[in-house]
């Protein structure tokens, strides 16, 4: 259950028939590499897979349900922020260090609201009418990324800006009421994150967060009990995956965590799913 302007709201996913994964964590852990190592698991099964992605940057807007069930679309791969409205303009001036480095900042609330409003109109757009067409959704990134990040920034800039305020956004609401069936976050070990970040940064650094203190700090709170518990209290199974190791013994992990869920907890998808 969900409190919303004190009233309690029902856990709306209940209603969905689609199967919701979300990948989920720090900079430079490898959720790039789970997302990719799912969507070949799905095409090598046969499956129509949709990557949201390629279709905003080509159609500058979200596909309507209608043109998912036309082209018997099976599986979503999604990811926040979008590359459309509002989260188009998140990426290139909300969280942009060329934005910063000009003089324009924006505070840890500011951000959160801007990913909560992206949030909004991707959910009702294309995840919820996707969820209750049955459509599996895979999404990199969400509502545990504002949680994490937003808070943290906070903390670094001194602002009063909490884990339940950033809950209590109307978008992250909406998230909460259709939140993941199994959110997996990705974890290394602290030199080889920062290794893979240091790569990162000698190559791009374009966006604010993607600064090493930022992210060691970020590891620790996506650890944190409070920050699982958000989680665990809406029925998402949280799951940890060591992508330290190589890719494909990586690939391998996330393969069998999702087949040994859906075993367990969606027996009605294990034929489907293997």
């Amino acid at each position: 259950m969900i409190r919303k302007n004190g009233v309690l709201l029902k856990r709306q996913s209940e209603m969905a028939k689609g199967f919701f994964v979300m990948i989920d964590g720090p900079d430079g852990v490898g959720k790039g590499t789970l997302t990719n190592a799912v969507i070949k698991h799905l095409v090598e099964q046969g499956k129509e897979v949709l990557e949201l992605q390629r279709w905003w940057l080509k159609h500058g807007w979200h596909p309507p349900i209608g043109e998912l069930k036309s082209r018997k679309i099976n599986v979503l791969i999604s990811a926040e922020p979008t590359f459309v409205g509002v989260g188009k303009e998140i990426r290139n001036e909300i969280i942009s260090t060329e934005a910063r480095k000009a003089g324009r900042k924006y505070s840890a609330r500011q951000t959160a609201e801007a990913y909560a409003l992206d949030r909004t109109v991707l959910y009702q757009n294309v995840i919820i009418p996707a969820l209750k067409a049955g459509i599996t959704v895979i999404q990199e990134r969400g509502f545990p990324s504002s949680l994490a990040y937003q808070t943290l920034q906070a903390k670094e800039s001194g602002e009063s800006l909490t884990m339940e305020h950033i809950a209590q956004m109307e978008g992250n609401q909406l998230a909460m009421q259709f939140p993941p069936d199994l959110l997996v976050i990705p974890t290394v070990n602290a030199e080889e994150a920062i290794k893979r970040l240091e790569k990162r940064f000698e190559k791009k650094d374009d966006a604010i967060f993607e600064k090493k203190n930022f992210q060691e700090k970020l590891r620790a709170l996506y650890n944190t009990v409070e920050f699982i518990a958000v989680f665990e209290k809406l029925g998402t199974k949280v799951v940890f995956v060591d992508a330290s190791k190589p890719i494909s013994e990586t690939e391998a992990q996330i393969i069998d965590i999702l087949n040994q869920y859906i075993k367990s907890s969606k027996p009605t998808l294990s034929k489907w799913f293997k």
